[in-house]
């Protein structure tokens, strides 16, 4: 069950791009659950808490989007969209 978790975790980052697409569409619940799902079953992807972070803040939830971007920031500190996106939501 383990290695499905991780398979199925690596599949759904691979999709995570198409995030921002769905949010257009207005389907924010099947986003938020695709995205709660990424960041439980793989939370040391930063790219998983990058969006999540986008998508609270889409949302009109920057306190909540300033703690995605910053665990994003901990696990690459490099990703320069968190650190765009996280000057966004101060």
């Amino acid at each position: 069950a383990d290695r499905r978790d991780r398979q199925a975790a690596a599949a759904q980052l691979t999709l995570l791009h198409g995030c921002p697409a769905l949010l257009r569409e207005g389907r924010d619940v099947v986003l938020a659950h695709f995205l709660d799902r990424a960041v439980r079953v793989a939370p040391n992807s930063a790219v998983a808490q990058r969006e999540m972070a986008s998508t609270m803040l889409a949302e009109g939830n920057p306190e909540l989007a300033r703690r995605f971007y910053i665990r994003a920031l901990e696990i690459d500190p490099t990703d320069r969209l968190a650190q765009g996106f996280l000057a966004c939501a101060l």
